[in-house]
């Protein structure tokens, strides 16, 4: 064990016993005996441990369940062909996290697997993915216990798992889907640590004795290949082993231990190169693009981004010590740009990354428990820190799910070294139990967009992107004036907002502003010139105003950009049928129906296609395809009642209406085609009802 204890000040030499840190005086007396282990704890008061922990975390988060999708949970899940559509080997072989609609290439094929198996067994329905999520983050508490038991005092290693389990800053990570690449990392994280510490036979085996390559080492280095499968961060593990082994070593003895676990450290740094080459090869880059909107750091001169780099530590650090203020986004311009070394966020900032290595230097020789938590947290912190190079965005509180195990780790020894027993047990007890209420009530920010993004404006509210979001929310609701308003508050904040831009002309579209979506559109693409949603989109409106030259010109132009997109096939086809081009729109759809054969989308929009050129067994076909694929969707089951009543299918037909009247009660063109198809039946009766009951819905 690594214990926090030093007795006396003018000790001058330590030597490892019975997995403490002991000492004898300098002094030519017979040297004391060294100080007693405290007993460990009966297996029962273990387990019971391990049991608290684990239910602590569920609880915690038991009110992200009945979350709904949204934000990032939509391209990365519910728009991913590669969770919905392709064979599973191609979420391995091709940069699969964000699908294919997107320029982003990030490759993270074990979470994106995760989505896949949760979407095979019950489709895009939010529980069963938020269920996963809270169970990754109550085994990641658990396994942090277990590689914590072999490594600190009992009562710090429980103590520190408690802040884990219940600490708030990680709702981003657990209550957000598309956040599971967190705990489902840091499961493999602590699972290979705790493999090397179990292949050590920790903490009976002398820290500087040699060790075989064994089982334990293949597990533990299968596990971090894992990990890193599903989040690149967990390649630091390699740095943190060699951190917590030269902590564990004797003293003099740090060159030793390290060498006698050489053959661990060649395996996993032989197993992170090649994840990096073939991340590298599969994305085609080995760090995405940074969008400067989610970066504004890429903007900004040396001295100004090292300078606000450095403050938003300080942010990062408020979090995980106070997490009152909480949020979701600090994107352009969230936090402004520190330009003064005066600035007192910038001198904040300066002052942890002062303290940090200052702790851990005090802490490896008064306090090892310490040590080995702002160690383990400065190491993971620093791929996600934008000091060593810049990333995707400023600052996301999920980036430091995995360093605020550290910082657990570190609060537990300072708790520890203040309080004994139960004095203990109570202080801890108070903390876990206010981070716990507080994790609670952070939940109920996730449960929907429009509680989302009306909390994300009040916490942000300098964020442009914030405002864009909650204005989506406020348009899916038909609060148009005011998701305008919030749209002008996005782009007065950040004109080059193209995302506010596109989501501005898609109001304006549905709203029957026609030119003014032109226009939108068209700012959007001068911003963002691959943007091929904006091109699909700019292709439609040209369709509707009659200038179907110009869209047919989008639409291709889409098409050039994106030809592995079946939606892209899918719009273009659809302004070809409406032009008059059946056979260009026929072969559109083919490219599309064979890039992707699963999609409900392009099943049921090939089926209308089928219908209207009076092909209704080809319809029914796809039709009944793609609702047993998606078959919530009303309109499906009204074309599909069109097609089945045209071919003489009557009694299928009304089925199929009443199935589309069930799902959509409000729905005027089926009760109007189920009265005709009633009076084709000969019941006149029935027929009149619906006739009434459609004009009166209108």
């Amino acid at each position: 064990m690594l214990s926090g204890r030093r007795p006396l000040a003018s000790l001058t030499i330590e030597r490892k016993h019975a997995g403490l840190i002991v000492a004898k005086t300098s002094a030519p007396r017979p040297a004391r005996r060294p100080p007693a282990a405290a007993p460990p704890a009966p297996d029962a008061a273990r387990w019971h441990a391990f049991a608290l922990v684990a239910a602590l975390a569920l609880a915690s988060y038991a009110g992200a369940l009945d979350g709904e999708l949204f934000l990032d949970d939509r391209p990365a899940i519910a728009e991913n062909v590669y969770v919905r559509e392709r064979p599973w080997i191609d979420i391995f072989t091709h940069p699969s996290w964000w699908g294919i609609q997107t320029k982003i290439t990030t490759w993270r094929p074990l979470t994106t697997f995760s989505f896949a198996v949760n979407y095979a067994l019950h489709g895009l329905a939010p529980w069963g993915f938020h269920v996963v999520n809270v169970a990754l983050h109550a085994a990641a508490s658990v396994l942090f216990l277990a590689v914590l038991a072999l490594l600190v005092p009992w009562a710090t290693a429980v103590v520190a798992a408690l802040l884990f389990a219940v600490h708030p800053v990680h709702t981003e990570a657990v209550a957000s889907v598309v956040g599971r690449a967190e705990p489902l990392a840091a499961v493999g994280f602590f699972a290979a640590w705790w493999c090397f510490l179990a292949a050590d036979g920790a903490p009976r085996a002398t820290a500087g004795a040699r060790t075989r390559f064994g089982f334990f080492d293949l597990a533990g280095v299968a596990a971090y290949g894992l990990a890193m499968l599903a989040k690149e961060h967990a390649i630091m593990l390699l740095p943190v082993l060699v951190f917590s082994d030269a902590l564990r070593a004797p003293p003099g003895g740090v060159g030793a231990a390290l060498r006698a676990r050489g053959a661990r450290y060649a395996a996993l740094l032989a197993a992170a190169i090649v994840f990096v080459v073939v991340r590298v090869r599969l994305s085609g880059e080995l760090t995405p693009a940074i969008p400067p909107l989610d970066n504004p750091l890429v903007t900004l001169g040396l001295a100004a981004r090292t300078m606000t780099a450095i403050a938003v530590v300080a942010y990062y650090a408020l979090r995980l010590a106070f997490p009152l203020w909480l949020s979701a986004d600090y994107t352009a311009w969230q936090i402004a740009p520190v330009t003064s070394p005066l600035d007192p966020r910038f001198l904040a900032g300066a002052l942890v990354l002062v303290a940090v290595p200052a702790g851990i230097a005090w802490g490896w020789r008064r306090d090892r428990p310490l040590a080995l938590g702002l160690g383990f947290m400065a190491l993971t912190f620093a791929l996600i820190s934008n000091l060593v190079f810049l990333i995707a965005t400023i600052m996301a509180e999920r980036w430091i799910y995995l360093p605020s195990a550290g910082f657990c780790l570190a609060a537990a020894a300072l708790l520890a070294r203040v309080a004994r027993g139960r004095q203990l047990a109570i202080a801890a007890g108070i903390v876990v139990a206010l981070l716990a209420v507080r994790t609670w009530t952070r939940n109920e920010v996730w449960r929907n967009p429009m509680a989302f993004f009306s909390t994300l404006v009040t916490t942000s509210p300098g964020s442009s992107l914030a405002h864009a979001g909650y204005a989506d929310a406020l348009a899916a609701a038909g609060r148009t004036e005011e998701a305008r308003a919030e749209y002008a508050a996005a782009l007065a904040i950040a004109p080059e907002n193209w995302r506010a831009e596109y989501n501005l002309g898609n109001l304006k579209l549905a709203r029957g502003d026609v030119a003014g979506a032109i226009a939108s559109y068209e700012r959007t693409l001068a911003l963002e010139p691959e943007m091929t949603k904006a091109m699909i989109n700019l292709g439609a409106a040209e369709s509707r105003r009659g200038n179907t030259t110009a869209a047919v010109t989008w639409l291709r132009r889409a098409v050039e950009r994106e030809p592995k997109v079946p939606s892209v096939h899918t719009s273009l086809a659809n302004v070809l049928a409406a032009s008059g081009d059946r056979a260009g729109a026929r072969a559109e759809f083919d490219v599309a129906l064979r890039l992707a054969p699963r999609s409900p989308d392009v099943l049921a929009d090939y089926g209308v296609f089928l219908e209207t050129e009076n092909d209704h067994a080809g319809a029914i076909t796809l039709l009944r395809r793609s609702l047993a694929l998606q078959p919530n969707v009303a309109e499906r089951h009204y074309n599909l009642g069109n097609a089945l009543a045209k071919s003489g299918a009557l009694d299928e037909a009304v089925a199929a209406y009443r199935q589309a009247l069930a799902l959509r009660p409000r729905f005027p063109e089926a009760m109007q085609n189920l009265g005709h198809t009633e009076t084709l039946r000969g019941n006149a009766t029935a027929a009149q009802e619906w006739f009434e009951r459609a004009a009166t819905s209108r």
